[in-house]
């Protein structure tokens, strides 16, 4: 994987900032594209509005699972890049998540009969206390 995709993958920069990146673990290989690009607009819609973005502004991404034994029993959503501030309160956090297990609970009614359970991460992140770095190709353009 070249370092360009890898950038691009863990980070959506909108005005010098990564918004918040959704990561899916569970989803089995059998479950399909349609399925989980329909997911993936409910979730980047759903979360762009409780949090007043765009569904551009919210990535989201179903990492591949390499052993597929146990697959669709759990999901777990991890949510990165949620930058600290005022207005995220501990309340709006709590709001997130449980705007996204009732998604993948939806979705899991529909698409994953084995699954028993669902949990949602939401990771704050400070920028001022911890690593944080964008590439932006339209930026080192600008600057040619």
């Amino acid at each position: 994987m070249s370092m360009k995709f890898l950038m691009q993958a863990l980070t959506t920069k909108i005005g010098g900032k990564i918004m918040p990146a959704l990561t899916v673990k569970g989803i089995p290989d059998a479950v399909g594209k349609e399925s989980l690009n329909s997911l993936a607009y409910g979730l980047s819609s759903l979360v762009g509005n409780c949090l007043g973005l765009n569904t551009e502004e919210v990535s989201v991404f179903f990492p591949a699972g390499f052993l597929q034994q146990g697959l669709g029993e759990e999901l777990i959503c991890v949510v990165d890049g949620f930058f600290e501030k005022p207005e995220r309160t501990t309340s709006v956090r709590h709001e997130l998540a449980k705007t996204i297990l009732k998604i993948l609970y939806e979705f899991s009614q529909k698409n994953l009969s084995m699954c028993n359970k669902v949990e949602v991460i939401v990771k704050r992140f400070n920028q001022d206390i911890d690593g944080f770095v964008v590439w932006d190709i339209k930026q080192i353009m600008e600057d040619v």
